[in-house]
């Protein structure tokens, strides 16, 4: 969506955007009226926080009639500064860089927060945007620089998968079919007493997906926001990236796009292929890395041909492992027989007007290699063979080419990811085989269904991203997935010669036998025949009695050859020995009371607690009212407000009295007060005179490291000697002073604030107008003087050591 109607939306969302701000003001001036800890805005809110700072921050005597003169010129405050604040962003304006990603996402994005955002376009993040949107009422964007382009592959399906598919996820997939064969064609002959054009004809239907269908159906949903941009960063580490277009917090994640908008979301998904930057693929720990990925390659291409075309019509051909096109030259025979490739053949009917002309689908494909075959010497096979088979095609009616370039096998994305992997990115594709597409949609259901189900039950972003990667790789797919690994490493040993034994054997089998192992998922059919570690092994033992003798030593030889390079994986997947893989399920983080020598802590803590009446006395004079207010009147204070249902009352009242005493006390409204400030993206605490100091006196010190003075750094970074509020929190941060998101907004709050006071000085206030005065903020960090609070603990925490090593002397 461009950002002038983004801009429209914000202006016709004025009134009811300043009703939410009063709401805050009223529950910011309930806490006030308890609390001495003022709460202030985050950025955007600046020049009108410290008036509202004034309004609220009332003596503790104050009465009734304070607390609403504090929330009328609190909201009005808020609310005049919302007003302010969209009416400056009205117009669009470009970015200058996208070195502050996150304040853009503050500014830009607070009404395009969305559940979910899906990163890659292509079949499998459209078809999972698509359902968390369209069955589970979701907010999905779908991110991706070419969304409006085609999807390149053509992909060919069982229809029995496709129709169990359209059941499962409840769609009309039949509309997005572009052709259909009742039947399936093999030749394998040439090897192991076969004649040449033996033909293997399976009686299972094939059909040829219609793309373009599909995608238009896919992108049907009006929940699903498309925006053609790019994620330019890369992982590094486990949820560390190499850049700040990616960043975690506690609630969700921000994303920096390259156009410098950005976008808060509670969830990532990784679309974009199996070679993502975004998604790291590693073993979990003490697992063995497996076998590096091969690559499927073809060329194919779409083609008019006059007359018979050598294969039938009424069928697909899904495998043609012949080499006999090649005889007229034996190296390049030679060659293909070490290196095979094979022809996948779609008829896809006469064309209009023309009945001895027919439209076919030719593709060279090479199985599984690595290295990769090349596309020139898939096409120039390609071309050949139809020469061979006196194919007469129309050179000048060659359209649709393709060049597909699909990664099988591979490590499993590592442990522990924020970013939820899906399709290639998770390593999906099918690693003897290289099918996906079924696969993937098969999943789509269970993992949309999962993550709508923990967001629902507003679990931790890294819960719900555990509880997607357990729905794609549970124990159980991965130990499927490890069989499948290991024939994926066979297949690629064999010559031309054994792998026609092979498939011969292997399409021999029965069809519930052979088309689960090529399904390989959960739901697709036939599929049961291959979840255990014993139909596995009886599936393998039924397999190795119709394959050649020579090819089956081969299988027993790489069998153990597999074992010593890569574990037990094999092994596990086919016995009960050697467990379970690892399981992808969220474990909640270790409590940091937990942590370490437990018993010693907790005796540290006691002995502590004993002494905190002496420490008040000897360190330092704290005092805290601990009166209480009966919850009556608290209640009926909180009722005139008008800001909570009763049902909202009830339960805060019931929070704050849990013990049911009939009174809340000063300390656990605090405590209450400071829980949420501590949680709260969007409010702080307001700092100190001596907290201001303190931080001010990190940044001069900072700088000084580099030899300059924070104003010269600013004036380097920007060039201005002035800065808006918004733009010199962006420029603070941008110095990496070691200053947290937090802190950067506390100064600015403070600063903005009339009330503005720094220990120790009588220095101007910086701030005019909105505008950040560099030369005076610059004088006021250099006139800082020596942290106060650090002289206060030099004194207060070796007399904190002395008095517990007494104690503990003593007991």
């Amino acid at each position: 969506m461009e950002r002038g109607s983004r801009h429209g939306r914000r202006r016709c969302g004025l009134q009811w955007g300043a009703a939410i701000a009063g709401t805050y003001s009223a529950a910011l001036c309930l806490c006030a009226r308890y609390s001495s800890a003022f709460v202030s805005p985050v950025p955007g809110l600046g020049a009108t926080s410290g008036l509202a700072k004034s309004a609220v921050r009332r003596p503790q005597g104050s009465n009734a009639q304070d607390v609403r003169w504090a929330l009328t010129a609190a909201g009005v405050c808020w609310a005049a500064g919302l007003v302010n604040r969209v009416s400056r962003s009205a117009a669009p304006k470009e970015r200058p860089s996208a070195k502050d990603a996150f304040f853009a996402a503050a500014e830009v994005f607070d009404e395009e927060e969305v559940d979910v955002a899906v990163i890659g376009a292509g079949p499998g993040g459209t078809l999972l945007a698509y359902l968390l949107a369209e069955q589970h009422g979701r907010k999905v964007c779908l991110i991706d620089p070419a969304a409006s382009k085609k999807w390149p592959n053509n992909y060919g399906v069982w229809q029995a998968e496709w129709d169990a598919l359209a059941a499962k996820l409840g769609v009309d997939l039949n509309a997005c079919l572009q052709a259909q064969w009742k039947v399936t064609d093999c030749y394998f002959g040439g090897s192991w007493e076969l004649p040449v054009d033996n033909r293997l004809r399976l009686d299972r239907p094939y059909a040829r997906v219609d793309r373009a269908k599909l995608k238009q159906l896919l992108r049907s949903s009006p929940n699903v926001k498309v925006i053609e941009s790019e994620v330019e960063c890369k992982a590094i580490a486990n949820n560390v990236f190499d850049c700040p277009a990616i960043r975690h917090s506690g609630s969700g994640s921000v994303i920096l796009l390259a156009d410098g908008s950005a976008i808060r979301t509670k969830l990532i998904v990784d679309s974009t292929g199996f070679e993502s930057s975004l998604t790291r693929r590693l073993p979990a720990p003490g697992q063995a890395p497996g076998p590096a990925a091969g690559y499927q390659i073809a060329y194919g291409c779409e083609v008019i041909v006059d007359g018979d075309f050598y294969y039938a019509p009424e069928a697909m051909t899904l495998f043609d492992y012949r080499t006999d096109h090649l005889s007229f030259d034996k190296e390049w025979e030679q060659r293909a027989e070490k290196e095979p490739t094979f022809i996948y053949v779609m008829p896809l009917g006469p064309v209009p007007g023309e009945p001895n002309a027919q439209r076919v689908f030719f593709e060279e494909t090479s199985l599984v290699a690595r290295p990769a075959i090349s596309f020139e010497e898939c096409k120039q096979r390609c071309f050949a063979r139809l020469r061979h088979l006196g194919v007469s095609y129309r050179e000048e009616t060659i359209s649709d080419e393709e060049f597909c370039y699909i990664p099988m096998g591979g490590n499993l994305p590592e442990p522990g990811q924020r970013i939820v992997a899906f399709g290639a990115a998770a390593a999906m594709v099918h690693p003897s085989t290289g099918y996906q597409l079924c696969r993937m949609m098969a999943s789509s259901k269970d993992v949309a269904d999962t993550i709508a189900e923990e967001l629902a039950k507003d679990s931790r972003p890294d819960a719900v991203a555990a509880a997607a990667y357990e729905a794609i790789w549970s124990p159980q797919n991965q130990a499927q997935r490890d069989f499948a690994v290991f024939g994926g490493e066979f297949l690629m040993e064999l010559d031309v010669a054994g792998l026609r034994g092979w498939f011969q054997g292997f399409f021999n089998l029965p069809e519930d036998l052979w088309a689960g192992f090529l399904a390989g998922w959960p739901s697709l059919p036939g599929n049961s025949n291959h979840e255990s570690w014993f139909a596995r092994l009886t599936f393998g033992l039924q397999l190795v009695t119709k394959i050649p003798p020579p090819v089956v030593l081969r299988l027993m030889a790489a069998i153990g050859r597999f074992s010593l390079t890569y574990g037990v994986s094999l092994i596990r997947s086919v016995t009960p020995l050697f467990g379970s893989p690892p399981s992808y399920a969220y474990t909640p983080p270790v409590p940091k009371e937990e942590i370490g020598d437990v018993a010693a802590k907790r005796e540290a803590m006691e002995m502590m607690k004993g002494l905190a009446l002496g420490l008040t006395e000897h360190v330092v004079q704290i005092t805290l009212p601990d009166w209480a207010v009966p919850v009556q009147r608290m209640e009926s204070r909180i009722r005139r407000l008008q800001v909570l249902s009763e049902e909202e009352l009830r339960s805060l009242l019931q929070c704050l009295d849990d013990a049911g005493l009939g009174r809340v006390s000063y300390r656990s409204f605090r405590t209450a007060v400071a829980e949420f400030l501590a949680k709260s993206r969007d409010f702080h605490s307001a700092l100190s005179p001596e907290e201001f100091n303190a931080i001010l006196y990190r940044i001069k010190a900072r700088v000084k490291e580099n030899g300059l003075t924070v104003g010269q750094a600013l004036r380097e970074a920007d060039g201005r000697s002035a800065l808006p509020g918004a733009e010199f929190m962006q420029s603070l941060r941008g110095l990496r002073l070691g200053l947290s998101n937090k802190e950067v907004a506390q100064i600015f709050n403070s600063l903005s604030a009339d009330s503005f006071r720094m220990a120790g000085t009588a220095a101007p206030n910086p701030v005019h107008d909105g505008q950040v005065s560099i030369a005076l903020f610059d004088t006021l960090v250099e006139n800082c003087s020596n942290e106060s609070l650090k002289d206060w603990a030099t004194v207060a925490f070796p007399r904190l050591h002395e008095l517990i090593v007494s104690k503990a002397c003593s007991d």
